[in-house]
């Protein structure tokens, strides 16, 4: 396939929208002390009490680095506690202070959904919605056949 201006611009519009959002709502954060991935962080941990940190790395998308790192700073400001759970697993809570924070950082994030529903309105927000979960549903089931290249057209 040759290249031409049509080419890639999906992903690239993606990454722009990643990009704004991840920027606007550290901007909304910033005052709590939490980043985005700290916000998902402890958003995963509230869904799945006693979650692990490699389980924690994979529904955040963050790699298990990142991960330890994110897991220490939420630790020494008290928004989370680790306790040994089974075998050599560290098991992950939220702390009062934890949930305090996060029901915070859930009005700011609310602010930005109610935003973008006004700029954009209900129904594309929602047809938006259902087409990235295809999206990335596609991009997920894509990681098992692109190994025998049947996504390619040649």
């Amino acid at each position: 396939m040759k290249p031409n201006e049509e080419n890639g611009r999906l992903f690239l519009h993606l990454k722009a929208a990643q990009a704004a959002l991840r920027a606007a709502l550290g901007d909304a954060l910033s005052d709590i002390g939490i980043t985005v991935p700290q916000l998902l962080i402890l958003r995963a941990i509230e869904l799945t009490p006693a979650i692990s940190s490699a389980q924690l790395a994979r529904e955040t998308y963050v790699s298990p680095q990142a991960m330890v790192t994110n897991v220490t700073k939420l630790c020494e400001a008290g928004l989370i506690e680790r306790s040994k759970g089974q075998g050599r697993t560290l098991e992950t809570r939220l702390t009062p202070k934890g949930h305090d924070v996060l029901e915070r950082a859930a009005d700011r994030v609310e602010g930005a959904v109610r935003y973008v529903t006004n700029r954009l309105g209900a129904e594309t927000v929602q047809m938006l919605d259902a087409a990235l979960l295809a999206l990335t549903e596609a991009l997920q089931d894509s990681l098992v056949t692109t190994t025998t290249r049947a996504w390619e057209d040649d």
